[in-house]
């Protein structure tokens, strides 16, 4: 999520995809094409991913 400027302003996610990310796919879909509701889609579903990562990291610290 956070390599979403380096991602997208070197190569919008091309050549054929190779470097697309959720973020940048989710951004594409959203403002690219106008489609905000699939935009939208894709962003939920990476919030439960990012919610247990986070979770976890901070049971690793806590333990530290």
């Amino acid at each position: 999520i956070s390599d979403f400027n380096i991602v997208y302003v070197l190569t919008r996610g091309g050549p054929i995809n190779s470097t697309q990310m959720f973020a940048t796919l989710a951004y594409q879909s959203a403002f690219g094409t106008g489609d905000l509701a699939r935009g939208a889609a894709i962003s939920l579903f990476i919030f439960p991913a990012l919610l247990l990562s986070l979770l976890f990291l901070l049971r690793l610290v806590r333990q530290k």
